[in-house]
């Protein structure tokens, strides 16, 4: 996985998320949480769990497991780490190291035992991730431009879009999948344009 980088500057806090790949119904899918809105002064409220590194967590899987236990109920003993991606810089106070972990055995997403931070706990397929007719993108402001994935329960924009991005283009050969993402520069006043010569 490419490394993200939102601003010029790297934040002091390191954090971890987990990517969590899961089956439910014999089809391999992602795992999210939904924020509640009185938690959040943005409105992405649709992430991958994370909390920032402890002195007690070795590593920084010891962290995104740890977190997904908290916030989730999730037993860690099922989660086979697959690895560490490379550090994403955020626009927050955070920067995070996503880790690639695979729930193995049965998921029950009712018998999770979510914190009251957790509003709840949705999977999205792979393959509807991978929909070019479910997926678009948002540009900010004169910024930059980033992805949008509407295959699942809730839409997935933002910072959580961009890690998703960037997972699927790691695990993924190029022809199975695709997302293009366009950025249109503004027009800046005072700019002159090329005089065209007309034919008659």
């Amino acid at each position: 996985m490419k490394p993200i980088r939102l601003q010029t500057q790297e934040p002091v806090k390191r954090a971890a998320i987990l990517i969590p790949i899961c089956v439910v119904d014999n089809r391999v899918s992602l795992m999210y949480v939904v924020q509640p809105s009185v938690l959040t002064d943005h409105k992405e409220k649709v992430n991958f769990p994370g909390d920032i590194k402890h002195e007690d967590d070795r590593t920084f899987a010891d962290t995104a497991l740890r977190a997904s236990e908290t916030l989730l109920g999730l037993d860690t003993s099922t989660v086979n780490v697959w690895g560490e991606g490379k550090l994403i810089v955020s626009r927050s106070d955070f920067s995070f190291i996503p880790v690639i972990g695979e729930i193995t055995g049965s998921l029950n997403l009712n018998k999770m035992n979510m914190k009251a931070d957790v509003e709840e706990i949705f999977t999205v397929p792979i393959q509807d991730l991978c929909n070019t007719k479910m997926n678009a993108y948002t540009q900010f402001k004169d910024e930059y431009s980033s992805p949008v994935f509407m295959g699942g329960k809730w839409r997935i924009w933002g910072f959580t879009a961009m890690v998703t991005n960037l997972f699927l283009k790691s695990l993924l050969a190029t022809d199975g999948y695709a997302h293009p993402i366009q950025y249109v520069p503004s027009i800046k006043k005072g700019t002159t344009f090329p005089k065209t010569t007309r034919k008659h």
